[in-house]
């Protein structure tokens, strides 16, 4: 878990209780099936063709997992800037910093206080 304060006004999301970090393992075939489950349940359109419906009424704004990452209105899974060099190059980085070993999930504001339409009956 990361608790930083970037600038002034500026912290982690965790550090503003609106992050979470599951551990599911990379080098894991269970992990990895579960993580995979998890995304493209979050990620998935809802019956009548809502993009990322249930990341949507969540609340959830990120998405980090094994070097690839997902941020709302981004479209699917990308590279995950971290583990990569300015030209696009894979780096050698931890398993913590590639979230190979944990997949974390990050809400907006609305969704850490369960005021999205997910809490809603």
């Amino acid at each position: 878990m990361r608790c930083e304060r970037f600038s002034r006004h500026t912290y982690s999301l965790h550090s503003d209780g609106r992050a979470l970090d599951w551990h599911l393992d990379v080098h894991n075939r269970a992990d990895r099936r579960e993580a995979r489950r998890l995304i493209r349940l979050f990620l998935a359109r809802d019956r009548v063709g809502n993009e990322h419906a249930l990341a949507r009424r969540m609340g959830i704004q990120e998405l980090i997992w094994n070097c690839k990452s997902w941020f709302a209105g981004d479209g699917g899974m990308r590279t995950y800037s971290a583990c990569y060099d300015k030209k696009g190059r894979p780096k050698k980085v931890d398993d913590t910093t590639a979230h190979r070993n944990h997949i974390h999930i990050g809400l907006n504001w609305a969704g850490a206080r369960m005021k999205t339409t997910f809490w809603r009956r």
